[in-house]
């Protein structure tokens, strides 16, 4: 059995991550603080090791290495990108060197390296309370403000003028912590960059020795603003065949760029006038319902991918796979802050109604909060249908939604 190190379990948000891996085989090292009671049966070894602090966890996952024959090492978190990448390039393991990982993971650093290679990038500005005192005269409305480091959407915030930019840098500045979004450990710097026009997209891919092996789009539902919290998608894309040929044409180009060899990664971004605009790319798996979906619609199991690509292990070419049906998600959104007092969701007419996947990120009991304040989300679920089309959707997600009530007081 092949033995690899996963850093962090999420504790344990993600079991079904640990059961695939036991199933295929692999002996797993957990790298965390914890091992959660779900996931203990399928751990064969334990490194007790804070990834906060990434020097510690890096000498203590190191020094393990040095007495046991490893694999591969990988992580399906965004906290824990750099410290994988770190880890593989110190130990000559396959992934993502640690330098193209920094330039890429810093969303502020990932658009200077993208301006410098000609990927297509939206006019940005770093910010601090010294260049907010003298913005440029170029400075181009509207934007967004971002967090450097950030994930699932925390503290974009939508600015239509100087105003804007000036009133909501004070208030995030002040308000960005990682206890509201974990990731962020790596770093609080904000930037800001004008809007960028299109429709919204994923792409998930596969890439080994340099070679895309497979790579499917996933359309976003609009998120609007002032804050850019996901709504929903849909998969396979309804866009254009032709123009779905293109946009994999480019982002395969953008990732031969940037120097990417060997990952599994989600990559954001937004068409317009047919050029693929890069929002960002996240080195690792997607996260939430991203697996679900391209395993039910391609048949591919990212989770055994990932882990191939990260040992070294051949991987198929997938690139021409046909879907097998049409899935829908879209998430549980509060509509208010409050207490959850109480979550009646029916499973059994929603299953009859399609729903094949239902996840719940908060229980009765749970304090949730809104955007700006947090930008979580009480659940997700997704709908399998033979064929949907947009019109359908909307009927079909308005009669799903009659089945699940979440009070909050």
């Amino acid at each position: 059995m092949k033995r690899i190190i996963v850093i962090n379990s999420f504790q344990g948000k993600k079991d079904f991550i640990f059961e695939n891996l036991s199933y295929f085989g692999y002996s797993i090292i957990l790298a965390d603080n914890i091992v959660p009671k779900t996931i203990e049966q399928y751990i064969y070894d334990f490194l007790k090791v804070d990834t906060f602090q990434v020097n510690s966890a890096y000498n203590t996952i190191i020094n393990y290495c040095k007495d046991n024959q490893i694999e591969g090492i990988l992580t399906f978190w965004e906290d824990d990108v750099l410290l994988t990448a770190k880890l593989n390039q110190t130990l000559n393991l396959s992934g993502i060197p640690f330098y193209i990982a920094q330039n890429i993971r810093n969303k502020y650093n990932f658009r200077k390296i993208s301006k410098k290679l000609g990927i297509p990038s939206p006019y940005f500005l770093k910010l601090t309370e010294e260049i907010l005192g003298n913005l440029p005269e170029n400075i181009i409305f509207p934007g967004v403000i971002k967090p450097a480091f950030g994930a699932s959407s925390a503290y974009i915030t939508l600015c239509k003028n100087k105003e804007d930019l000036i009133y909501f840098y004070k208030k995030i500045s002040k308000e960005i912590n990682e206890n509201i979004e974990s990731a962020l450990h790596d770093g609080l710097e904000l930037f800001y960059e004008s809007f960028i026009e299109g429709k919204e997209i994923d792409i998930d891919m596969l890439i080994q020795n340099g070679e895309c092996k497979y790579i499917v789009i996933t359309d976003n539902n609009d998120t609007g603003g002032p804050y850019f919290q996901e709504i929903g998608q849909n998969a396979p894309s309804f866009l254009d065949e032709n123009l779905q040929k293109l946009i994999k044409e480019q982002a395969i180009n953008y990732i031969q760029k940037l120097g990417i060899y060997d990952a599994c990664l989600h990559f954001e971004a937004k068409v317009f006038n047919n050029i693929l605009i890069p929002i960002e790319i996240n080195l690792r798996m997607g996260g939430d319902e991203v697996w679900y979906f391209n395993k039910y619609v391609y048949g591919v199991d990212l989770v055994e991918m990932s882990t191939k690509i990260a040992c070294g292990e051949k991987i198929g070419d997938y690139k021409n796979i046909e879907p097998k049906c049409q899935l829908y998600g879209e998430y549980i959104l509060p509509h208010k802050k409050g207490i959850i007092t109480k979550i009646n969701i029916n499973y059994e007419k929603l299953k009859e109604l399609g729903v094949i996947k239902i996840n719940l990120n908060k229980k009765e009991g749970d304090f949730i909060e809104i955007p700006p304040n947090e930008f979580s989300f009480i659940g997700w679920f997704i709908l399998k249908m033979n064929t949907i089309n947009t019109k359908e959707k909307d009927k079909f997600i308005n009669n799903i939604k009659n089945f699940i009530s979440i009070t909050i007081d």
